[in-house]
């Protein structure tokens, strides 16, 4: 009864808000709590479910307009699509950009202590920190493909419903 309620398309916008402040928000506590410092990647995808909580505000507020339903699912979709981008990263499906490899340093490097200094930011290809043994981007890639899910159901059914198509 309750996933039926979430198709409603304004209570899909508050459970997309509230799950994806839950997010952002889980985010910061882990770092200041945990002194966990986000990759790279992390922190574009921590910024992206505060990105998403901006728009579902303007939509809640906008409900008839079809350029903001549009870019609610379109910012849903980069969401989506950028954690399971970091999440081949961080399992080796694919390469991950040079700011973002585990480089480890040659003798040279030893040598250069600025080089050491600059590379505080741990790498994005292996798994940081997890959470009851699952790695917190695969977390995050499952939360953002169920909220593409349900917002993508919920929008058709709010455009075809309304005549905004």
């Amino acid at each position: 009864m309750a996933i039926i309620s979430l198709i409603n398309y304004k209570n899909n916008l508050k459970f997309i808000l509230i799950l994806s402040l839950l997010c952002f928000i889980s985010s910061l506590t882990i770092q200041v709590l945990f002194k966990e410092i986000p990759c790279l990647l992390c922190e574009f995808t921590r910024y992206g479910f505060l990105i998403i909580c901006i728009i579902c505000l303007f939509a809640i507020k906008y409900l008839n307009s079809k350029t903001v339903v549009l870019l609610q699912l379109f910012s849903l979709f980069l969401l989506f699509f950028f954690s399971f981008y970091h999440l081949g990263v961080e399992n080796h499906w694919w390469f991950a950009p040079n700011s973002c490899r585990t480089i480890l340093p040659t003798l040279q490097d030893l040598h250069d202590t600025t080089q050491l200094i600059n590379n505080a930011r741990p790498s994005c290809d292996i798994v940081n920190f997890k959470i009851f043994g699952v790695s917190v981007t695969l977390i995050s890639f499952i939360i953002s493909s169920f909220m593409c899910w349900l917002s993508s159901i919920s929008t058709i059914l709010h455009l075809y419903e309304n005549k905004l198509c």
